[in-house]
């Protein structure tokens, strides 16, 4: 008489599960790996140009030494956020910014002239 059980080895079962999800995830972290910049992250040059005020020769000339980028076939990308983080560290300071700076170096002259 048979029970009506088979002989599958659970433990054999979770095994080839777990192989299948592991080569998943393998194909998964190559295909990541091998994706071109997105188009959000990266602009091109005449974009990147534009953000700057910049014309796209100085940009050219400016690029190694000041932004990151990156070759896309012919094409060179620039990064967005690099390019914001640009903008921001030269960004002006609001007048009231201006005004205590103004005022720490007074403070900083002041206090030389007493030691004096």
């Amino acid at each position: 008489m048979t029970s009506g059980y088979s002989s599958i080895n659970p433990f054999e079962v979770i095994d080839r599960r777990l192989q299948s999800i592991e080569s998943l995830l393998a194909d998964l972290l190559s295909k990541i790996g091998n994706q071109s910049p997105h188009e959000d992250d990266w602009v091109e040059s005449e974009e990147a140009a534009k953000m700057l005020h910049w014309s796209v020769d100085h940009l050219y000339a400016k690029h190694r030494t000041i932004l990151h980028s990156t070759k896309h076939g012919k094409k060179i990308l620039f990064s967005r956020q690099e390019i914001e983080e640009y903008l921001q560290s030269k960004r002006m300071k609001p007048v009231d910014e201006e005004v205590i700076d103004v005022e720490k170096f007074r403070i900083r002259r002041l206090s030389k002239h007493k030691t004096a």
